[in-house]
C-alpha cells in the first residue's frame, strides 16, 4: 500500500507497516493505482507519476490541465479521472458538484495518453 502525505508518498508492507522507500513529490498525494511493476498516483499540482514498486525510480511523469485525483489500473492502462483546479483548496476538495469528469486513457509502461477510439 502507498501511504500518501503532503508533499511525499510512503511505500509500506501490507502485514508489517515497514516502509520500503520515502518519496518526495511537488504537492498532496492521492490514491495510487497499483500495475505489476508500478504504484500510479495523482499529485495536486495535475501530475500523475509512476514509480517502480521495488525501489521508487520514477518511470514517468504526465502533466494534466486538472487534478488527477483518482487512477485504476487494468491490462497494461491506467485510467485517471481529473477535475478542475478552481474546486480544490487549500483543505481539498470545496465544490464536489463541479469535477470535470475528464477521463484519461495511459499506456502504463509509457505514461503516453491512448487517443481516443
Amino acid at each position: 500500500p502507498l501511504s500518501p502525505g503532503p508533499g511525499f508518498v510512503s511505500y509500506l508492507d501490507e502485514s508489517s507497516g515497514y516502509e520500503h522507500w520515502h518519496f518526495a513529490v511537488p504537492s498532496g498525494a492521492f490514491p495510487p493505482a497499483l500495475t505489476s511493476d508500478a504504484v500510479v498516483f495523482g499529485t495536486a499540482d495535475g501530475t500523475v507519476w509512476a514509480l517502480r514498486r521495488s525501489d521508487s525510480y520514477k518511470l514517468w511523469s504526465v502533466a494534466f490541465p486538472g487534478v488527477p485525483f483518482q487512477a485504476l489500473a487494468t491490462d497494461g492502462v491506467v485510467i485517471v479521472a481529473d477535475s478542475d483546479p478552481e474546486v480544490w483548496g487549500p483543505g481539498g476538495l470545496v465544490d464536489k458538484t463541479r469535477l470535470a469528469g475528464r477521463v484519461w486513457g495511459l499506456d502504463a509502461e509509457t505514461g503516453q495518453v491512448i487517443p481516443d477510439r
